[in-house]
């Protein structure tokens, strides 16, 4: 009798833990709830002190002291993704005219090496 109750113990309880962990429903359309997405906002406060920072910076040098290529990524990229971000698009306009000003004074004075 004991015999056979550990017989049965032993085929009926699996011999091996399972290799793949737990099933992964969601692959076979399986509706599981979606965690909520986390969005990323930028505060236009903190965009309008890096234009502040960029127009100071500018306005304390004589030359450009970067390369061409970096200037020029400034004013196609990352200057127009900031004014982007800005809910206003007058005062977008006016730093926009601030850093232009700044910078045609120093492509003015920059000899750039070719």
């Amino acid at each position: 009798m004991i015999a056979q109750g550990i017989e049965e113990a032993c085929l009926s309880a699996p011999r091996q833990k399972d290799l793949f962990g737990s099933p992964q429903f969601e692959l076979f359309g399986e509706d599981e709830p979606a965690p909520p997405r986390t969005v990323f906002r930028i505060d236009p406060e903190d965009v309008r002190e890096k234009l502040a920072e960029y127009v100071d910076e500018l306005k304390s040098l004589e030359t450009w002291p970067w390369r061409k290529e970096l200037v020029d990524r400034l004013h196609s990229m990352t200057w127009p993704f900031l004014f982007d971000k800005l809910q206003n698009p007058e005062e977008a306009k006016g730093w926009k005219t601030l850093l232009e000003a700044e910078a045609a004074r120093l492509d003015a004075a920059t000899k750039w090496s070719t």
